[in-house]
């Protein structure tokens, strides 16, 4: 809660939220968090999946990650998530993720987008670079410290403006195939 500014409802439900997932007490190392079923799911913007393993890779797949950022905007918001997670998922031969797990990949971005957004950048969305840095290299951006309180609300919002998205680009999508 300190480190990434979460506030104490969000944090408390991520991390009695992790015990349940992944059916084991703490203390937990990253390798628990990447058990296929638990937290970890298919259809990762940047991480490969588990292909039929127990465990997922923990690091991120440099090219898949490379791939994701090159299809941001220079400043990065809901919609821009909503269609990236769209072309990812719509992919997959078969369905990847069940419900729990499709929150589960919507809620990860959508505590990114509201940490990272400073206040006054709301409107804006997160700058790409400060998003490339935490992500490439696994470490808050330069000088970053949190500038608000990010809380449950905001991210089942910001979650839901991404499935809102999602939603309408697979109707939009299914009526220019109707037409064409």
């Amino acid at each position: 809660m300190e480190g990434y500014g979460l506030s104490a409802p969000l944090g408390y439900l991520l991390g009695y939220g992790a015990i349940v997932l992944m059916r084991k007490m703490p203390p937990f190392d990253l390798y628990d968090f990447a058990a296929h079923g638990g937290i970890e799911h298919n259809a990762s913007l940047y991480h490969d999946d588990a292909d039929g393993e127990k465990y997922a890779p923990v690091f991120a797949n440099e090219k898949k990650l490379e791939d994701f950022l090159s299809k941001l905007p220079a400043k990065v918001r809901a919609e821009d998530i909503a269609a990236v997670r769209v072309a990812k998922e719509d992919a997959y031969e078969t369905v990847p993720l069940d419900a729990l797990h499709g929150e589960i990949a919507r809620g990860e971005v959508s505590i990114s987008l509201g940490v990272f957004t400073e206040k006054g950048e709301e409107v804006d969305g997160v700058p790409l670079e400060r998003f490339r840095e935490w992500l490439s290299k696994e470490r808050f951006p330069e000088g970053w410290t949190p500038h608000h309180v990010h809380g449950l609300l905001e991210t089942v919002m910001t979650a839901r403006d991404i499935r809102l998205g999602m939603e309408r680009i697979r109707k939009e999508k299914k009526e220019m195939k109707k037409v064409a």
